[in-house]
């Protein structure tokens, strides 16, 4: 008699204490719809707007439940996380992809998709991504950090961000808070509404040029591949292929620069499973190309008509095959920054 080796238990947490809480709802519905039941066992876990944890079976996404208390929520929902085989924690911003869910999920031990601790707080925090990018001679925009509510930018300071500049929160990975000035008139105003998300405000020159984000996926064997370059243009996102793109296409050679860097700040930053950057591209001098990283996201927008799984696609990797690999990366891959499982036989 052949007998079927169990399915992998996998653990679909979404929704989130902070202002992308929807965004998180719309990614884990579109993973619902993707996963496939004949492989993988599906419970849920969504995290209220509260920060209570509802635990429930597969199926629709989860509302809102009675409440009875965020610590015991947590204590309730951890059995689940103890029993799975992997967990998809597909949260945006704070208390989700800024290492507070993936240091909890490693103590429990449980393989999980993405980034861990570590790299998912330099990620999210923009002063600690810079200065790590720029100890290794990757280029980032000139800007200024300021903490203290009375700080502000001295003439030098202007002088070296220049105008026009951005003006946004350095932990937040929303638009909210963002603002773009074209006087220092208008620094004061843009930096009380970046300190409504953050503490923390970083003051950035705008750079010129083409705006282009590249998606790095692990693959299961650890190896990293980059999708196709994707522009951002006049609010619209688009491949940068001659048929698709208005602009000039890029030079071939600048397409494999953008890999190559994407995917030394996925090692640098010491990323797993995906990961997306942002590029600022540009000509100076104008025969020579200037690459500039903008951001990076170690926890993208993954509905389906976000850019990550779109690029994907336009590579020839299905939704629901970019879903399996996120999963079997971790389970493999992953795993080994967890405990050792226990060699107990599931129930």
């Amino acid at each position: 008699m052949i007998v079927k080796a169990p399915k992998p238990r996998v653990v679909l947490i979404y929704g989130g204490r902070n202002i992308e809480h929807q965004l998180s709802r719309a990614t884990a519905e579109t993973v619902l719809r993707h996963l496939d039941r004949d492989r993988y066992e599906v419970t849920q876990i969504y995290i209220t707007p509260d920060g209570e944890w509802v635990t429930g079976p597969d199926g629709e996404l989860l509302g809102i439940e009675p409440a009875f208390g965020v610590v015991e929520s947590i204590a309730a929902a951890m059995p689940a996380l103890v029993r799975a085989d992997v967990a998809m924690p597909m949260l945006h911003g704070r208390y989700g992809e800024d290492g507070s869910l993936q240091g909890l999920l490693a103590m429990a031990g449980t393989p999980f998709v993405g980034s861990d601790v570590f790299a998912s707080a330099a990620a999210m925090d923009r002063e600690f991504t810079r200065k790590l990018l720029t100890a290794e001679g990757i280029p980032v925009a000139h800007g200024v950090v300021l903490r203290d509510p009375a700080r502000e930018l001295g003439p030098a300071e202007r002088d070296v961000v220049g105008l026009p500049a951005f003006v946004r929160p350095a932990r937040g990975r929303s638009g909210v808070g963002f603002s773009r000035i074209e006087g220092w008139n208008e620094l004061p105003a843009a930096v009380a509404t970046a300190r409504q998300v953050d503490s923390k405000v970083l003051v950035e020159a705008a750079l010129p040029g083409r705006r282009i984000d590249v998606a790095v996926l692990e693959q299961p064997d650890g190896r990293l591949v980059t999708g196709a370059p994707w522009e951002i243009t006049a609010g619209q996102a688009q491949f940068d292929r001659t048929a698709e793109c208005p602009l000039p296409p890029l030079d071939p050679d600048v397409t494999q620069m953008l890999s190559t860097t994407a995917v030394e700040v996925f090692r640098l930053l010491g990323s797993a499973g995906l990961l997306q950057v942002g590029f600022v591209v540009n000509r100076d001098p104008p025969a020579s190309w200037q690459l500039t990283v903008n951001e990076v996201n170690t926890m993208p927008a993954l509905a389906i008509a976000s850019q990550f799984p779109t690029m994907w696609q336009a590579a020839g990797i299905p939704y629901a095959k970019l879903v399996d690999t996120l999963l079997s990366t971790a389970m493999i891959t992953n795993a080994t920054r967890s405990r050792p499982r226990s060699t107990t036989p599931r129930p």
